[in-house]
């Protein structure tokens, strides 16, 4: 496989994204923050914490190291929100919407799940691995009555972490470098029907380093924010999308 060269030009991008989504990628919180707004899931990042989230930005992009606590080619991130977030009994989770992509020197690219490098998300046993288009994804437990029963004032809270592991990489430090994303979807399920569920708000972008600066991976960050996600309009659109994908991935659980 071609080693990916970081260039200047990304090396060096003028950070031109929304200040709220500058000062979210300076690793104020690792967490993914998700909240309910109007029935949605939203997804953002808490500038803070005194005895509970402070500060809630909501942000389409996420960016983390591979390799980030010592474990190569491994990010390990967390979700966060306050209690009563969500109704009970209930899980969340991420779907993969397409392939994962690579910055090329230039721009980025799709890789074929077949010749080239592909993202694996997992919660404890279950995993789900990027292929060309839609992907179920995983899901964990909503804070509840019987998974914290002494713990009342923690009830409709998702926290939990989740990991994204590199497949097809060299991810020792002396090996392959890149900037790396994927789109995903988050999702609130349930499989008592009678729960009121939050709906998918917008598309969420992944944003990976292996072996670069933190500095490149900014830029990688910020160009995605730039150039890849979609206007409001467009996000109504993908918006559609989403739900169908939302009703499919429904079926299958109810299903399982």
């Amino acid at each position: 496989m071609r080693k990916l060269t970081i260039s200047g030009t990304l090396a060096a991008m003028t950070l031109t994204a929304a200040p709220a989504f500058v000062a979210a990628n300076t690793f104020v919180d690792d967490h993914v923050g998700l909240e309910v707004h109007d029935g949605q899931l939203v997804t953002g990042w808490y500038t803070g914490r005194d005895g509970g989230l402070l500060g809630f930005e909501p942000s389409q992009v996420f960016h983390q190291h591979f390799g980030q606590g010592g474990q190569d080619g491994l990010v390990d991130w967390g979700t966060n929100s306050g209690p009563g977030t969500f109704n009970t009994p209930s899980s969340v989770g991420v779907n993969l919407l397409g392939p994962l992509h690579k910055w090329d020197g230039s721009t980025f690219v799709a890789l074929s799940p077949d010749t080239q490098e592909t993202l694996t998300a997992s919660f404890g046993p279950t995993s789900a691995t990027s292929d060309e288009g839609f992907v179920a994804g995983v899901a964990s437990g909503v804070r509840d009555e019987v998974s914290h029963p002494s713990s009342t004032g923690n009830w409709g809270r998702h926290h939990n972490h989740f990991l994204f592991s590199l497949n097809g990489a060299d991810v020792s430090e002396t090996g392959d470098s890149g900037i790396y994303f994927i789109q995903t979807e988050w999702f609130n399920s349930s499989t008592d029907p009678s729960v009121e569920l939050a709906t998918a708000a917008n598309p969420v972008w992944m944003v990976f380093g292996l072996n670069v600066s933190n500095e490149q991976l900014l830029a990688g960050a910020n160009y995605v924010q730039t150039n890849v996600v979609p206007e409001p309009a467009s996000l109504a659109l993908l918006g559609l999308g989403a739900a169908s994908m939302l009703i499919r991935r429904r079926r299958t659980l109810a299903d399982a």
